[in-house]
């Protein structure tokens, strides 16, 4: 439970374009979407994230909030089986 001097930030943006300019933060909190997302083209789109690539959803909210993390931040996430990055 949060006391009132705690903030957090929740957004309602789509979580596969959300890259928040925020500052680093201390906690990282997520449970993202499993899975692939598919183009207009029904393609699997795929997702850069620094010099890493992936088809999965979770993966690629789940390192976009890790960038957003102070170096000695603490972070729960909640992702899929899927622990290939392809």
């Amino acid at each position: 439970m949060a006391d009132s001097s705690s903030s957090f930030y929740v957004s309602g943006i789509g979580s596969s374009n959300f890259l928040p300019s925020i500052e680093a933060v201390d906690r990282i909190i997520t449970n993202p979407p499993f899975g692939s997302v598919k183009t207009e083209q029904g393609q699997t789109r795929m997702f850069q994230r620094g010099r890493l690539t992936t088809s999965q959803l979770d993966h690629a909210i789940a390192l976009s909030a890790l960038d957003l993390m102070k170096a000695d931040g603490r972070a729960v996430l909640i992702l899929g089986g899927n622990i290939f990055l392809n």
